[in-house]
């Protein structure tokens, strides 16, 4: 008989992908005698370093900010929070926990009552300004597995803080785009292992604003909630 795992009483947006993908797999990463199959995660691990290098970036291009260092979900969810009392603050690695449900953000930006949620995916676009849509309006599929991730992540924390304003971004890399700084990914590497995040000497670049494409993903959010994109 399997027994459930300790420790599972967080939902975050792992979770989320997972039941999304398939409502068994909830299951199965709820016991402590079903090992996961660990063939995936040489990729994953490359994901997210793709992810870790392009939020460092992001970073580089706003104003220096408070880091939430990892920690349990209670800890970090503190820490967001008394950083979120000033009135203009941007945060890196925001966290949220409300109603056993977690989100963290890679970068947000608050503004008196609004906050811009920036979103971090490393698959690239070929234009500053990607539509996300097909010719009859509908999001194309290829997109709806991010943006059904940034809704989760929208829900926690409009919860949280159902006054405010929260606009969600999506930053995705501009193919396109040529970098004016030579081995930039060493240097970002580099910047990772020192852990110098939101250093203003992170990076000397000309400009970097090319680098990027950020959309604006509130129609999109508030489209997938209502499933128009089915």
């Amino acid at each position: 008989m399997s027994s459930p795992k300790s420790g599972h009483t967080v939902f975050t947006k792992s979770l989320f992908r997972a039941g999304n993908e398939c409502l068994t797999k909830l299951y199965y990463r709820s016991r402590d005698d079903y090992a996961e199959n660990g063939s995936h995660l040489p990729y994953m691990a490359h994901n997210a370093f793709n992810k870790q290098m392009l939020g460092l970036l992001l970073k580089r291009s706003l104003p220096t900010g408070y880091v939430v260092e990892n920690g349990s979900y209670s800890e970090m969810n503190c820490t967001t929070e008394q950083r979120l009392e000033q009135s203009d603050v941007v945060i890196y690695n925001a966290s949220f926990l409300i109603d056993h449900l977690f989100a963290k953000v890679p970068v947000v930006v608050k503004k008196g009552q609004q906050l811009d949620a920036y979103f971090v995916q490393t698959r690239a676009v070929r234009s500053l300004k990607p539509n996300l849509r097909n010719r009859n309006g509908v999001i194309r599929a290829k997109w709806v597995d991010y943006l059904l991730e940034i809704a989760f992540q929208m829900l926690v924390m409009e919860r949280k803080y159902p006054d405010w304003e929260i606009r969600p971004w999506l930053v995705l890399p501009n193919r396109k785009e040529k970098c004016g700084t030579d081995n930039l990914d060493l240097k970002l590497a580099e910047l990772k292992k020192n852990r110098k995040v939101g250093a203003v000497q992170i990076v000397e670049m000309t400009d970097y604003s090319g680098i990027w494409a950020k959309i604006p993903v509130s129609t999109y959010v508030r489209d997938i909630r209502e499933g128009s994109y089915l």
